[in-house]
């Protein structure tokens, strides 16, 4: 074994795309249609790891059965004990990790649901460090490497106590934290990065990979064209053609919400891959939105409105 091929994903699954009122506007949002676009994002190589986060019931069962005809083992770890929860996943193939899972409570432990019927919202939130449904991460172990993968919350609260629980769960090196971490600052008008959160992994020795805001189009996701509500006061008024357009003027672009933290050893040449009109590697803003419109435009189904995270890991570090 020379290396080993990683890629994290959020595959998004939007119940308001699968079931709401989007749904018949953009057909090429369908699960079913995803799952094509996900398919080709897989690697034709013999030592592969898949993380993957916010994937609901339906699309879990989807990827089971994708990842399996391709031969992978896959892991599914739920948020929350919740009926509405979603999971995040690790498919693997030719490698044995132990794979377990903690979760962003006062506790470790997700809620039950007879504990979660009885407690108000204000006890809902303290439990759960800041949102009202817990969340979770895998703890994925090798020989010599472990690596922490994550979603975060949206609410900043969340974010910054999540950061300081896996930035400080394990003590020994080496140990990487990936996924999607929501690194967003929400006070900003402009797409930024939350530095706060991020210097949390920095405090407490962890090293920031990337992506960065200055590579690139600065940003690892991209709003689908109805996902532009909070911009546009009159979305429900507007047709497919209509919406498409808003989401260019609007610039869809958000900023570097997911992220890889590395302690113990470093890695290069991490890629971004676009999920856009096949696989290709997003160099500009300007390109980036040129084809964003063209593949709406086209039709074309997107695996995600986040972009990957690839590279390779060395045999040696696992």
């Amino acid at each position: 074994m020379s290396e080993i091929n990683v890629l994290s994903l959020n595959v998004n699954s939007d119940r308001r795309i699968q079931h709401g009122k989007f749904a018949n506007m953009f057909p090429e949002h369908s699960i079913k249609n995803r799952i094509f676009a996900l398919r080709d994002l897989l690697f034709n190589k013999e030592y592969v790891l898949y993380l993957l986060q916010e994937i609901d019931d339906e699309m879990a069962l989807e990827l089971l059965k994708l990842f399996k005809h391709y031969g992978y083992t896959i892991i599914f770890s739920p948020y929350s004990t919740s009926e509405f929860a979603f999971y995040l996943a690790v498919a693997y193939k030719n490698l044995t990790p132990q794979i377990s899972a903690s979760w962003y409570t006062k506790s470790g432990q997700m809620t039950q649901e007879s504990n979660r019927n009885k407690m108000t919202k204000e006890e809902k939130f303290d439990r759960h460090l800041g949102t009202e449904f817990e969340k979770c991460f895998q703890i994925i172990k090798f020989n010599s490497l472990t690596i922490l993968h994550t979603h975060f919350g949206l609410q900043r609260a969340h974010r910054l106590a999540a950061s300081q629980i896996l930035s400080t769960y394990l003590a020994a090196d080496p140990v990487m934290c990936i996924g999607d971490m929501n690194q967003f600052d929400e006070t900003s008008k402009e797409s930024k990065v939350f530095m706060d959160q991020i210097n949390i992994f920095k405090n407490n020795g962890y090293t920031w990979m990337g992506p960065y805001p200055e590579d690139g189009i600065g940003s690892t996701f991209i709003a689908w064209a109805y996902d532009i509500a909070w911009k546009v006061k009159n979305i429900n008024e507007l047709s497919r053609t209509e919406l498409i357009d808003k989401a260019i003027e609007c610039n869809p672009l958000s900023t570097c919400m997911d992220a890889i933290f590395t302690k113990g050893f470093e890695l290069s040449d991490i890629k971004v891959i676009g999920n856009i009109n096949g696989v290709f590697y997003p160099d500009n803003v300007k390109d980036v939105l040129a084809r964003y419109a063209e593949f709406y435009r086209n039709g074309g189904s997107f695996a995600s409105d986040h972009f990957g995270l690839e590279f390779t890991l060395p045999s040696n570090t696992l």
